[in-house]
């Protein structure tokens, strides 16, 4: 039996504890791991403890949740998004498996996080109709997958989100996987640049062959799929509310790593939305900034999570709740 369906009592060592700060509660339920995860033949990283970090609002009727899908360990400091969401009456989860650079290439992942919403929704009384899921870059597209099995099993449709934000996500996996073999792009600073095709590795060796011998594989993992028609899995998000945050930074592309628009994942926002409206979705729109990336001189990239206003993306996320 899957150790997520025992949070609380667990054969596996499991920390959890609960603060109360000011106006809200924290609670921190941890699964420590062990080991690494092997990305390639010469890469592999740390695994991280899985479980979740909830934020919830200590008085007052709960709303909603925000969910990001990565390890947010500190229940002390607040920035600016956990702030607006609490003072909205909305709780903040972090949820993750143990693997640091999660594709969801397996059901039994999904099963996981999805388990923990469940059990947070279920334990702490927060509304699982008013779900906001968030990511940026491969935290994006787990956001986007998971809604994906989400809505195929009937098991877990309570918790299909009410809405998605998503900066910078991968969605087609076959160009993803062919921009990996062109440009050869590091997606997380803590791996080593001798072996820069460990993305193209990891996706093949997951995804069982090149495109070319697995195909399916590549457009089953493809929340949209630029090449299928109807966009392949693109129809699921048709009437969920959609905000796709991009900066497509075409000057710093081509000066930092020659890349063509191709080969960044704002090639597949943008097709992924316009599918969107052809299938006749009236609530998908596209947020493109231009160098709003609040990083220090010398070390701008082409993305990041401060392009997002996320006072803002509250208020509009709100405005989607329904009471």
């Amino acid at each position: 039996m899957m150790r997520i369906l025992h949070l609380f009592i667990s054969a596996w060592f499991t920390i959890a504890f609960s603060i109360s700060i000011h106006a809200q509660k924290v609670i921190n339920v941890v699964f420590p791991a062990d080991g690494t995860v092997r990305l390639s033949e010469n890469i592999t990283v740390p695994k991280i403890d899985a479980g979740y970090t909830l934020w919830k609002p200590s008085s007052g009727k709960t709303v909603g949740m925000i969910i990001f899908f990565h390890s947010r360990r500190d229940t002390i400091n607040q920035d600016v998004l956990i702030q607006n969401a609490l003072k909205n009456q909305l709780a903040v989860l972090y949820a993750t498996t143990n693997n640091p650079l999660e594709f969801f290439f397996k059901e039994s992942r999904m099963q996981e996080i999805a388990n923990y919403i469940s059990v947070v929704c279920n334990n702490f009384q927060i509304p699982s109709n008013n779900l906001l899921f968030c990511g940026l870059s491969l935290e994006g597209l787990r956001a986007l997958k998971l809604t994906v099995f989400l809505k195929q099993n009937p098991t877990y449709n309570h918790i299909v989100p009410r809405a998605i934000a998503i900066c910078d996500a991968p969605m087609d996996m076959f160009r993803f996987y062919q921009s990996a073999l062109k440009n050869n792009v590091l997606i997380n600073e803590l791996l080593m640049p001798e072996d820069g095709n460990w993305i193209s590795t990891y996706v093949k060796n997951n995804l069982e062959g090149p495109p070319d011998q697995s195909l399916a594989r590549y457009i089953q993992h493809s929340p949209f799929a630029k090449s299928v028609r109807n966009g392949g899995n693109a129809s699921y998000f048709k009437n969920i509310p959609l905000r796709v945050y991009t900066e497509p930074n075409l000057d710093w592309l081509l000066e930092n790593s020659r890349m063509e628009y191709f080969h960044i994942n704002s090639f597949d926002m943008i097709g992924f939305v316009d599918q969107l409206y052809l299938l006749g979705s009236e609530s998908a729109e596209i947020i493109a900034t231009k160098y709003k990336e609040e990083l220090p001189e010398g070390e701008r990239k082409s993305y990041d999570w401060s392009i997002i206003d996320e006072e803002a993306l509250v208020a509009w996320f709100v405005n989607k709740i329904q009471f």
